[in-house]
């Protein structure tokens, strides 16, 4: 997929507490090459910056029934 990296991820239930504005997050990292990510299932894992963008959006969602295979 050619679909572009977010910069920026809302949380779905996030809400600033201070200011009533749902959180940001970017992606990013001091690793060469990418980030570690924690997964739901407890893992860590490395996702590289070559990810490919649809996979990532699937990987931010939740309760998508999306499949994602191997990254």
């Amino acid at each position: 997929s050619t679909a572009p990296i977010p910069s920026t991820i809302y949380l779905i239930n996030g809400i600033n507490q201070t200011n009533g504005l749902k959180y940001e997050w970017t992606l990013s990292s001091s690793h060469t090459g990418g980030c570690h990510f924690l997964l739901g299932d407890g893992r860590v894992q490395f996702v590289s910056e070559n990810i490919d963008g649809e996979t990532l959006i699937y990987l931010a969602s939740i309760n998508d029934k999306n499949v994602i295979g191997e990254f």
